[in-house]
């Protein structure tokens, strides 16, 4: 698979003649990066502990898409473990969804993501049977900003359902614009 680089904003000099690399450049490579907007998919295929009353890392063990090699299961120095590194700067559509187990009808449960460790971006506490998730659109810096996708429990020992496909924790993110 060919990986492009979102385009550059075209300047177009006087006396300019378009050249075959330069309509290249213009078609060819910004449709190439839009047709592949997907830049990261995972899901958790083994059971996590969650902690009632805080927000925990979810930790995707099964990357399933990552052309630009974002994803880190480790701390390194330019990101947390069990986080996602923008490739690019631009505008992003964060996604995820995940269940637990094991249920109960007073349970709630929120989501979230935690931006560069500092900001949490959370879709509202619900009172919910099993599951949480929700998407968000945000600003990143290709690079420097990095998600951890988050969850959170009102009660102690429950833990990520990972039982059938379909059912695993996974998010994903899409490119959006520069």
């Amino acid at each position: 698979m060919t990986l492009y680089a979102p385009p550059a904003i075209p300047a177009f000099p006087a006396g300019f003649g378009a050249l075959p690399a330069t309509m290249d450049s213009l078609i060819q490579a910004p449709l190439g990066f839009l047709a592949t907007s997907i830049v990261f998919r995972a899901h958790q295929a083994t059971t996590q502990s969650l902690t009632s009353g805080t927000f925990v890392t979810i930790k995707y063990d099964t990357i399933d898409e990552d052309p630009y090699g974002g994803w880190s299961a480790t701390a390194t120095g330019s990101q947390s473990a069990h986080s996602w590194l923008a490739p690019y700067t631009g505008w992003y559509v964060l996604e995820m969804t995940y269940n637990y187990t094991p249920t109960s009808p007073a349970t709630w449960s929120g989501a979230g993501f935690l931006q560069d460790a500092t900001a949490l971006y959370q879709f509202g506490a619900q009172l919910s049977y099993g599951g949480d998730g929700g998407a968000y659109i945000l600003p990143l810096i290709g690079g420097t900003d990095y998600i951890e996708f988050q969850a959170q429990i009102n009660l102690a020992g429950l833990s990520t359902a990972v039982g059938s496909a379909g059912v695993q924790p996974s998010a994903e993110v899409s490119f959006i614009s520069q």
